[in-house]
């Protein structure tokens, strides 16, 4: 007999309760002069979402697709309905979809089958007593509404209000259970967990259930993960203006990003923004190549895949004044990769860096100590949180009134149409600068070889202005261009307009790095939760872009100590060769003219 008969192994499906997104429909009255009232009115209109059972298989095995829906083991499915409530004849166009997916270590979505029913009967996009793939989902998707593992569309009307669904799920029979150990002819299995979500969204727009097309990047990067409201973009050099891009990045007339290491297009990260909500739907309903103009932009933002890197001892046969590349390798979620891409128990597929530091509509030229006035994560000043450039940085707030800002962008009813379950928003970690860094001085961003590599220029602008570059080692005095010019240009990541500005000179960036727990100057009364700050227990440490690139381009290195415990990366617009992208110093963590931040999105 097959050994995956002989063990078992534990299975827990997680489903989580997605609250639907509500339609309604303003009701109005409408009144004109004589002798009678007249009077209009629409109805109204509601959705909701009700689950009876739920999935927690455990000391389960793999099964044939015909005994797991025949039989339906006990708590193998779920029960639930999607039902509205109207006056009026309107109706709700709505789909499902898996959402949240945790794999375990070896068992993935290839493994795991699901099979849908409506009042009693296979759905029509499954074959019947035939399960399906979760991972055969992965690239279904509903334009605005759905990224991916999109399952099933249908529509609601006043004659149909509810539907019911039966869900199930098990483990698909070519699944081998891996053996533990294998002593004495005992064998054991590791433990496997598989938890995903379902999620139910509703609209009164149809919905098309659409297949992704393949990327035009084939570097083996995660292709970036878009947070609600997110719009992908991509820059007209010909018109100097900023354009939605082709999410599934399959057109290449209006491609969003490349990560190859060399070509036509070499340093294309993928951009993405978010816009003010007066024009959001318009430009979230917009097909590729609308433009979307810099006044409508709020944030914008580049996408760091997760990778894994080594550091060459000994600069790759480069010097300290001119190192060569570090080697980074691009891998998949479940894959080592540095630290940065590990939130709290998460494993991400990458994440959004701000693409410059940190500015405020009203308060960036304030020099009043800590103006943001954020103590905790439902602060109203961070509604007025910008990344732009040509933008003076916020300055003048101590740590913690950065990092409560920047919590605060997730808030009910934030500017930027973020969802709080969806998003992680939180200022940048000392881990996550040192990502960057290392992406940066790779075959992936400013090195064409392993050897061959160019420092990150400098913003050398005075005043503390935003996406501006010179060369690297200029003074601030020196002549400098903005973002989209060849002399700006410089100072990106990428030597493209694609990459992550001020990260040498600007201002001093404050980054969630501190030692040994030291508050100081930063504001906190206590620390937050471990996931948003590195601790470090030692003076040296070898990663976070620290002791292991010290000096690299004659960058400045002073490690923190008890007297001034948190870092500060980058260096200001004055610093000349002394500030970079490998820059390292030590702050109190107090308010001050010359410190700014920069922010973060994980969204997994």
């Amino acid at each position: 007999m097959k050994k995956n008969y002989y063990i078992l192994t534990i299975i827990s499906f997680i489903f989580l309760i997605l609250m639907v997104v509500g339609v309604s429909y303003a009701a109005y009255k409408f009144s004109a002069a004589g002798t009678k009232e007249n009077v209009i009115s629409t109805g109204t209109i509601s959705m909701s979402y009700s689950q009876n059972s739920f999935i927690d298989l455990k000391h389960t095995y793999p099964k044939t697709d015909t005994y797991a829906i025949a039989t339906k083991e006990d708590k193998s499915s779920m029960e639930f309905s999607v039902s509205m409530e109207t006056s009026g004849t309107k109706q709700i166009n709505y789909a499902l979809a898996i959402t949240n997916i945790e794999e375990g270590t070896t068992l993935k979505s290839d493994k795991v089958k699901i099979y849908l029913e409506k009042e009693g009967k296979v759905v029509n996009n499954f074959e019947t007593n035939k399960g399906k793939t979760i991972d055969s989902f992965k690239n279904k998707y509903v334009e605005g509404l759905i990224d991916s593992y999109a399952i099933y569309q249908d529509i609601l009307t006043t004659s149909n209000k509810t539907h019911n669904y039966t869900l199930t799920s098990w483990i698909d029979e070519s699944y081998i259970l891996p053996i533990k150990n294998e002593t004495n002819n005992t064998k054991q299995t590791n433990e496997e967990t598989y938890k995903f979500k379902v999620k139910v969204v509703g609209v009164d727009t149809p919905i098309t259930i659409e297949e992704k097309s393949s990327s035009l990047d084939t570097s083996g990067a995660n292709a970036p993960v878009l947070a609600s409201n997110m719009i992908p973009v991509y820059y007209d050099e010909a018109n100097n203006v900023w354009k939605k891009a082709d999410k599934n990045n399959s057109q290449k007339e209006y491609r969003w990003y490349s990560y190859e290491s060399s070509g036509e297009y070499k340093g294309m990260w993928a951009n993405a923004v978010t816009v003010k909500e007066a024009n959001r739907q318009t430009y979230l309903n917009a097909t590729p190549g609308t433009i979307l103009p810099m006044d409508d932009i709020t944030t914008m933002w580049v996408w760091i895949p997760r990778f894994n890197a080594v550091t060459p001892s000994n600069y790759n046969g480069g010097a300290k004044n001119n190192p060569g590349a570090i080697d980074v390798s691009f891998v998949k979620q479940n894959e080592t990769a540095i630290d940065a891409f590990t939130s709290g128990d998460k494993q991400l597929s990458g994440f959004w860096y701000a693409k410059f530091e940190i500015s405020h509509t009203t308060l960036a030229s304030s020099s009043t100590a800590n103006n943001l006035g954020c103590s905790n994560e439902t602060c109203s000043n961070a509604n007025g949180l910008i990344i732009k450039p040509n933008v003076t940085s916020l300055r003048y707030n101590n740590i913690s009134n950065f990092f409560y800002a920047s919590r605060s962008m997730e808030q009910t009813g934030n500017s930027f149409g973020f969802i709080k379950d969806e998003v992680d928003t939180h200022m940048s970690k000392n881990n996550e600068w040192g990502a960057v860094a290392y992406l940066t001085q790779s075959i992936y961003g400013r090195c064409t070889s392993s050897t061959l590599c160019t420092e990150i220029g400098i913003n050398n602008k005075q005043g503390h202005i935003t996406g501006y570059g010179a060369p690297a080692g200029s003074n601030s005095s020196q002549i400098n261009g903005a973002y989209n010019t060849s002399l700006g240009k410089n100072a990106s990541t990428t030597r493209t307009i694609y990459g992550i500005y001020d990260m040498s000179g600007g201002a001093h960036e404050y980054v969630m790095g501190v030692y040994n727990n030291t508050i100081s100057n930063s504001g906190f009364s206590s620390l937050p939760d471990e996931k948003y700050y590195n601790n470090y227990t030692v003076l040296g440490y070898s990663s976070h872009a620290l002791t292991e690139t010290q000096e690299w381009y004659w960058d400045a290195a002073i490690y923190v100590e008890s007297s001034y415990p948190w870092y500060s990366r980058g260096g200001m617009f004055s610093e000349s060769s002394g500030a970079g992208v490998f820059k390292f110093s030590q702050a109190n963590g107090g308010p001050g003219n010359f410190s700014s931040s920069r922010l973060v999105i994980s969204n997994e």
